[in-house]
């Protein structure tokens, strides 16, 4: 039969230690997890859900591999927890795709996607564990840091707004071929493998990923600060330019940090200060004329 969800709520608070939700065909307007003894399983590769999905106490877990679920209202975990990857079920993504505004508090998931229009709103701690992929706009609310592991893209027509706030990226490719807004910081911190960026703007750009090195494939805009810290190998910019918008910010090299630089005037350009360590290195290694910038190095 055919569920009609009527835009009611549907309250799932079995005591039984665990539950199984199997929708089928139907949607869900709202739903609400509330028994602290429960896991209760989704199963189903598609399910949508028109309005809130809160979970006040207890356990979710998806119980199918591949699942896609579409959510219009707001994402409220006040007091349970999302699993979004578990035993057999290794892959999955959750799609925020309303025309109005959307939060999310409190969130864990593996593969996010912001789709629909309008803002949708982190609040508190928020981790993608594996892709996400922006096509309208994803906001860090006040005191929201937003923890990516995996890849990011910000689509054309997409929108990161920072918040003002700290968040961290652990992924490989950062693809930035949308905007990017607000005063915080973005710091890089892959420890495993290089990490790539593949054009885009930030704010304050943080790069930290020790033991590794940070390589563009496209142009970056940086509108105020970006330090290279001890510990990476090096930022290779290739042909690539880093520019200041601003005009004031500081692009700091500390100790024993290298940067190659393969254009023909390539060298990170427009910041108004220069602090670059006693013993960092700039290596112009292109194979055409070069042009030197006129700033204090370290060794060149």
């Amino acid at each position: 039969g055919i569920f009609s969800h009527g835009n009611g709520t549907v309250i799932f608070n079995s005591g039984a230690g665990s539950a199984t939700i199997l929708p089928r065909n139907s949607d869900f307007y709202k739903v609400r997890f509330d028994n602290a003894l429960t896991t209760f399983y989704l199963s189903g590769s598609t399910i949508n859900f028109k309005g809130d999905f809160e979970i006040l106490n207890g356990t979710v877990t998806p119980a199918t591999n591949n699942y896609t679920y579409n959510i219009e209202g707001d994402f409220i975990n006040s007091g349970g927890t999302f699993t979004p990857v578990a035993g057999g079920v290794t892959n999955g993504t959750v799609v925020f795709n309303s025309a109005v505004d959307q939060n999310i508090t409190g969130g864990t998931f593996y593969n996010l996607t912001i789709d629909g229009s309008n803002d949708k709103i982190t609040n508190g701690t928020a981790t993608i564990d594996n892709v996400t992929t922006i096509n309208s706009t994803l906001r860090a609310n006040a005191g929201s840091n937003i923890d990516f592991n995996g890849n990011v893209t910000i689509n054309t027509g997409g929108t990161f707004n920072d918040g003002g706030e700290n968040h961290t990226f652990t992924g490989r490719n950062w693809t930035g071929d949308g905007n990017y807004t607000g005063t915080g910081t973005m710091v890089f911190d892959r420890t495993v493998n290089n990490q790539n960026i593949y054009g885009g703007t930030f704010y304050d750009l943080d790069v930290n990923c020790t033991t590794e090195s940070c390589d563009l494939f496209g142009d970056v805009t940086i509108n105020n600060d970006l330090t290279i810290r001890s510990g990476v190998i090096d930022m290779d910019l290739n042909t690539y330019q880093i520019t200041n918008s601003s005009g004031t910010g500081t692009f700091t090299m500390e100790n024993s940090t290298y940067l190659f630089v393969s254009g023909a005037g390539n060298f990170p350009a427009g910041f108004g200060t220069y602090d670059l360590g006693n013993t960092t290195r700039v290596y112009y290694n292109g194979i055409t004329d070069q042009a030197v910038a006129a700033v204090t190095y370290g060794h060149v």
